[in-house]
């Protein structure tokens, strides 16, 4: 099993974290030429905790390709992954050792399945949801998500969204 993750604003980088087929992480890798030739970037499996097959997650800062997040059952991070060795940041659970000088993190058992990057834009402040409505204009305001599916032979992922349909932002 596989996952991949590219940056925005750097989009010739495309990282991989990989699992073996038996719960554990193979090793995570880095392509700087839009995947036509991959580097090693970390092979020491730290979160995967035996349970890769189903918590599988990496994302890469939309904004800062060198920020990256792996999460398994456990999560590491990087803010360097474009470095030729990147220093990474783990939660290794209980005895966690230090690295690069951070502190470890503290992500529990979590089981990480995806990253969610939210831009500065929709940072709370003072607009009212009136307002926001208004500057949407015509669109869906989804208000909630239902199930997912994955088809095995294509990939191709579906989920469900509900709301309410907007036009001339009522």
């Amino acid at each position: 099993r596989a996952a991949l993750a590219v940056s925005a604003n750097s989009a010739n980088f495309v990282f991989a974290l990989v699992e073996n087929g038996g719960g554990l992480m193979s090793g995570l890798y880095r392509s700087a030429d839009y995947g036509c030739h991959w580097t090693s970037i970390d092979a020491a499996d730290m979160i995967s905790w035996g349970q890769a097959q189903h918590a599988h997650a990496i994302g890469a800062d939309p904004d800062d390709a060198d920020r990256l997040f792996v999460g398994m059952a456990g999560l590491q991070y990087t803010e360097n992954a474009t470095a030729p060795v990147p220093c990474w940041v783990r939660n290794v659970g209980p005895g966690c050792v230090p690295t690069c000088g951070d502190p470890c993190i503290d992500g529990g058992h979590a089981d990480f399945t995806s990253f969610l990057f939210v831009p500065d834009s929709v940072t709370p402040g003072n607009v009212s949801r009136g307002d926001l409505l208004s500057q949407m204009g015509t669109g869906l305001l989804v208000t909630s998500m239902i199930g997912s599916t994955i088809n095995p032979n294509t990939g191709d992922y579906s989920r469900g969204a509900s709301g309410f349909w907007v036009e001339r932002g009522e």
